[in-house]
């Protein structure tokens, strides 16, 4: 959980993102593994 010394919850006080954005992050991640793995 992402919280601070005070107690405050950035999750809960943070907006929702787009599913489009989750979306985006894993391709990339996904791309950058298989580069990652065809380097070796």
């Amino acid at each position: 959980m992402l919280t601070s010394t005070s107690g405050f919850n950035y999750l809960q006080a943070a907006p929702v993102p787009e599913p489009g954005t989750g979306a985006l992050a894993l391709c990339g991640a996904a791309v950058l593994l298989a580069r990652r793995r065809r380097q070796r």
